[in-house]
């Protein structure tokens, strides 16, 4: 059984129809196939909220929930348009899966209706500030590589891989050998990355660094992104908000577009499923500017040409 303890909730002492919601967790949690409750504390959080809702209703039987009362109980969170999204969608995965069980009735949130995502004005990476990210990483130096440098070699390589957070914390020198290596991405699924000359350098150096260490990053998340934020103020990019390392895959998601106008390349490249997922990914209105100004200027420099 599950720990009940979750987002400061004890269910367990609370209904007696407890079981039921843990089994819910439980079953979506193999589903996903995730190792422990650690690695979705999220949807746990989410699901405990909801069921700790459905018992302060006197709700035994989440399928009892309808979507009028959902909404409103949805509404009253006060959350954003996008977190929303998220929340619905695991709740209506995980009923869904525990009607699919045969542990509950057909849900009324079984075909609940997921409003679209709005487009978030997210801000890559230029090439400029890439360029930058690159020499410092690159760039001639007279002192030997630090330990700091070593870090974020790693870091970058794998970001431009459109990995996330979340997976490159779970990395392991055992898995990154060779030309290749595999592992487990968003939603269960098994990916396979390829190792260029570039990643195979940092990797070999973060080794030597890292001996006897089975993680590549033995650290939290905070951590992570932390370094992250340094190598880009290192780099001298400053942004007025926060910039967490899915920036990268946003950045690496527009630049393949750019250079090769092909959406099902970059769908296969980031892992998405669905290429509206993918079109959330690419800024063309970035691209197009930068485009729009190459037009122009070759316009202008015909017209000296014609004028001479």
């Amino acid at each position: 059984m599950l720990n009940s303890r979750v987002a400061g909730a004890d269910i367990k002492s609370k209904s007696p129809q407890a079981p039921l919601f843990f089994e819910c967790l439980e079953n979506w949690r193999r589903y996903a196939g995730y190792k422990s409750l650690t690695e979705i504390r999220g949807p746990v959080r989410i699901f405990t909220a909801f069921s700790s809702w459905c018992i302060s209703c006197s709700i035994l039987d989440p399928a009892q929930v309808s979507k009028i009362l959902f909404f409103t109980w949805l509404d009253s969170l006060k959350l954003g348009h996008n977190t929303k999204i998220k929340l619905i969608k695991v709740i209506r995965r995980i009923l869904r899966l525990a009607f699919e069980e045969g542990i509950i009735s057909k849900p009324a949130l079984y075909n609940v209706p997921v409003p679209k995502l709005e487009r978030r004005s997210r801000k890559i990476l230029t090439e400029e500030e890439m360029n930058r990210i690159w020499t410092l990483l690159y760039g001639p130096r007279k002192r030997k590589l630090s330990v700091k440098i070593k870090r974020w070699r790693v870091i970058y390589n794998l970001a431009l891989l459109g990995l996330r957070l979340n997976e490159i914390l779970q990395l392991r020198f055992s898995q990154v050998g060779g030309d290749s290596f595999t592992t487990r991405v968003k939603m269960g699924k098994i990916r396979t990355f390829p190792i260029d000359t570039y990643l195979r350098e940092a990797l070999l150096d973060w080794t030597l660094v890292c001996e006897n260490e089975d993680r590549l990053f033995n650290v939290d998340k905070s951590t992570l992104s932390i370094s992250f934020q340094n190598l880009l103020k290192a780099s001298g990019i400053m942004r007025e908000s926060y910039c967490s390392l899915h920036l990268m895959r946003h950045t690496v998601a527009t630049r393949l577009f750019a250079a090769t106008r092909d959406m099902r390349r970059v769908q296969r490249y980031m892992g998405h499923a669905s290429i509206e997922t993918t079109e959330l990914y690419i800024h063309e209105d970035e691209i197009e500017q930068k485009e729009s100004l190459e037009i122009i200027r070759g316009v202008g420099k015909g017209g000296d040409k014609d004028g001479l």
